[in-house]
């Protein structure tokens, strides 16, 4: 059994997939086997796959049809036999040491899950901080909802798949898998989240050991950063609800699937006409699972207005003067002339108490 399964799905590319493969063949660390899966490309990509595989006896190759990347990274995973599983996509590269430096890291600290740095490499000063050499978390019963909270509000490193090892023996243990009814975005979310119920240890090396390409116009994050991708969260986060709610209430999770969906409409927030609104309230209109929608974010909008109650003495005033409860009630109704009624008695209420 390899120490490492790295498994890399790829969908055309050609003129990036030697630099990515060649990174992970050359590793200091040799222990590893290399999945590629060709999903259903259309230009060289799977004769270079099979190349690869003749030349190296550690490269295996999958061809399939496209079908996006959670199912190619399902495939990868299904016949991956490492004692811990590494992703990287065809686009991106890793650094020369990444594999043996998270391997080390894992036996020596018994963590589940080790994460790293990226480098965008279109702007090689475009980093994050590094830290201390080395960060261990200990996840329990108590505290893993703090951390899946930290992880949906952007507050710790890590949740894209790509900047982390597993071990496998969990991925088995709960056929943890990749959202494949989500699109191609934020599905690793959805396998960090799940894998992160069941983890005790979570190793951060503070080192940019991955390098990710974000020049690429047709990449995913590119697309992500264009369009707005509410429809494609509110699947995942309906995939995810009977998953979290065996290790998490019902409150919590209306808390997850909120925050979830946030990322994706917090331009509602700076809204300032009425045209902009509308141009919102279409939008989340056009959700497909909308009553689940409503459903998950009446129950956080509830659960916040209990909270508000206890703190405040004027909770209604309160409530007005708050464009960020008004627009969590909305998400909970999608009732547009209940948010311009909610919006109008903010502006009224500014006028007094924030002159």
């Amino acid at each position: 059994m390899p120490a490492i399964s790295v498994i890399v799905p790829i969908y055309n590319g050609e003129q990036y997939i030697h630099r990515c493969v060649d990174s992970i063949l050359s590793q200091t660390f040799e222990d590893f086997e290399l999945i590629l899966v060709d999903d259903g490309s259309t230009d060289s990509c799977g004769y270079i796959c099979d190349e690869y595989a003749k030349k190296d006896s550690r490269v295996t190759v999958i061809h399939s049809v496209n079908q996006g990347v959670s199912k190619a990274r399902n495939l990868g995973l299904s016949v991956a036999c490492g004692e811990y599983v590494a992703f990287c996509d065809g686009d991106d590269f890793y650094k020369d040491c990444l594999l043996e430096h998270t391997y080390k890291t894992a036996i020596n600290t018994g963590a589940e899950v080790v994460s790293y740095l990226l480098q965008r490499i279109s702007n090689e000063d475009d980093t994050e901080n590094e830290g201390k050499a080395l960060e261990i978390i200990d996840l329990t019963q108590e505290n893993r909802f703090d951390f899946l909270y930290k992880v949906v509000t952007w507050q710790t490193k890590g949740w894209q798949a790509c900047r982390s090892i597993f071990k496998r023996q969990y991925i088995d243990e709960k056929n943890i898998l990749f959202c494949d009814t989500c699109g191609n975005f934020a599905e690793d979310l959805g396998f960090t989240l799940e894998y992160l119920l069941y983890a005790s240890w979570i190793a951060f090396l503070n080192e940019h050991l991955y390098c990710y390409y974000d020049v690429r116009q047709d990449s995913m994050m590119n697309k992500s950063k264009r369009v707005y991708k509410v429809n494609e969260v509110n699947e995942l986060s309906y995939y995810l609800n009977p998953i979290m709610k065996q290790v998490l209430t019902a409150e919590q999770f209306a808390e997850i699937h909120h925050h979830i969906i946030n990322n994706q409409v917090v331009d509602m927030y700076s809204a300032k006409t009425i045209r902009e609104l509308s141009h919102w309230c279409k939008l989340l209109k056009s959700v497909e699972r909308d009553q689940y929608f409503k459903e998950q974010n009446k129950a956080f909008f509830c659960s916040s207005i209990k909270t508000q109650l206890k703190k405040s003495n004027h909770p209604i005033i309160k409530y007005y003067l708050s464009q960020r409860m008004i627009i969590t009630r909305y998400l909970g109704t999608l009732n547009k002339f209940r948010l311009y009624f909610d919006i109008m008695i903010n502006r009224l209420l500014s006028m007094v108490y924030r002159k």
